[in-house]
């Protein structure tokens, strides 16, 4: 998976975020993501997460195997 394109779809859902994104194994399939957001303000980890899901939409589906995620509100 490109990681130039699967961070360009995240700015596209929040375009204020910070984001960090690598490949963690280098097959392009298992990654790990940091990312801040005003979005996730007053939002459960697991409602960020979702919010995060819902942006790759399809891509979680098979392109991406496996994403940990670190999320946080941007103040």
């Amino acid at each position: 998976m490109d990681l130039v394109e699967l961070e360009k779809l995240l700015k596209e859902k929040f375009p204020d975020a910070s984001i960090e994104l690598s490949d963690m194994t280098g097959g392009g399939d298992h990654l790990q993501l940091e990312i801040a957001s005003v979005q996730f303000k007053d939002k459960s980890p697991i409602q960020q997460h979702r919010m995060v899901y819902e942006a790759l939409g399809d891509l979680m589906k098979g392109p991406v195997h496996a994403l940990k995620i670190k999320s946080r509100s941007k103040e």
